[in-house]
C-alpha cells in the first residue's frame, strides 16, 4: 500500500528540511523568470509608448507578450529540473550541480511541453463534456508529467503509463493528491496574507499617481513571489514522492489473495 496522506505530507516537509539549502536555490531560481516578468511589466510601458502600433496591437503590450512567452519557457525548463531533483533526493539517489541538472534536462524540455499540452487538451475537452470527465482524465493523466520528467518516455507513452498507473485505486490516488496539496496551498495563501498585509497598508497611503505607488506596487508583487516560490516546493514534492510510491506498489500488489488466485 502507498504512503498515507499523512505520510506525504510529512515525508514532503522532512525532504525540505533536509535539503534546504538545495530547495531554497531551486526556489529562487524558479522566482527569477516571474520575477522578470513583473518587473517588465512596469518597464515596458515607460519605454515603449502604448501609442505606437502593430497592426491592431500596441507595441509595448506585444513586446511584453514575447518577454512573457520567453520567460514563461525558461520557468517551465527550471520547474521540470527541479522535479527531476526531487525525484532523485526522495530516492537517495546523487545529484548534480545545478548547473549540469538544468543541462540534462535540457533533452526532456519537448516532451515535457507535449505532456503539458495534451494533458490540458485532455482535461479542457472533458471539462466541456461535463465537469466529471475532465476530473476523471485530470487524475488519469496527473502523472503523465513526471514519466516524461523522471524516466525520460515518449509522450504518448507517458500518457498511457499514467492511466494504468491510477487505473484500480482511482479514489485512492485522488485523496493521496488531493488533500495534502490543498493543506499546503492553504498554509501558503495564510503566510502570504499575513505578509501582504502591511504592503497593502504602505501601498493605502501613497499617492496611485505618484512614481513611488508604482515602484511600491512592483516591490510588493516581488516579496509576495518570492515568499510564494520559497514555499513551493512542498506542493511540488507532494505529487513527486506520491508518483514514486506508486510506481513501488503497482495496481497488482494491492489485490488482496483471493483476487489474486483468482
Amino acid at each position: 500500500m502507498p504512503l498515507s496522506i499523512t505520510d506525504i505530507i510529512v515525508q514532503s516537509i522532512a525532504l525540505y528540511k533536509q535539503h534546504t539549502t538545495r530547495f531554497i536555490s531551486y526556489a529562487i531560481l524558479l522566482f527569477v523568470p516571474g520575477a522578470c516578468m513583473t518587473i517588465s511589466s512596469a518597464i515596458i510601458p515607460i519605454l515603449i509608448s502604448d501609442t505606437l502600433m502593430v497592426g491592431f496591437m500596441g507595441l509595448s503590450y506585444l513586446v511584453y507578450v514575447c518577454i512573457a512567452l520567453i520567460l514563461s519557457l525558461i520557468g517551465f525548463w527550471f520547474s521540470i529540473t527541479f522535479i527531476r531533483v526531487i525525484a532523485r533526493l526522495h530516492a537517495n539517489e546523487p545529484v548534480g550541480t545545478m548547473v549540469s541538472e538544468l543541462h540534462a534536462s535540457k533533452k526532456i524540455f519537448w516532451s515535457a511541453i507535449g505532456v503539458a499540452i495534451l494533458f490540458s487538451l485532455s482535461v479542457f475537452g472533458g471539462t466541456i463534456l461535463l465537469i466529471i470527465p475532465g476530473i476523471i482524465f485530470g487524475l488519469w493523466f496527473a502523472f503523465s508529467h513526471y514519466y516524461a520528467i523522471i524516466e525520460e518516455t515518449p509522450v504518448i507513452s507517458s500518457m498511457k503509463a499514467s492511466k494504468a498507473l491510477v487505473n484500480g485505486r482511482w479514489w485512492m490516488v485522488f485523496w493521496r493528491l488531493v488533500l495534502p496539496t490543498f493543506l499546503f496551498t492553504i498554509g501558503i495563501l495564510c503566510i502570504t496574507y499575513v505578509i501582504r498585509l502591511p504592503l497593502i497598508y504602505i501601498l493605502s497611503h501613497t499617492n496611485v499617481t505618484s512614481v513611488l505607488f508604482v515602484t511600491w506596487g512592483v516591490i510588493a508583487q516581488l516579496i509576495l513571489s518570492l515568499v510564494s516560490a520559497l514555499l513551493a516546493p512542498l506542493t511540488t514534492a507532494v505529487p513527486v514522492i506520491l508518483y514514486l510510491e506508486l510506481k513501488k506498489h503497482p495496481v497488482d500488489e494491492e489485490r488482496t489473495p483471493e483476487t489474486q488466485k483468482t
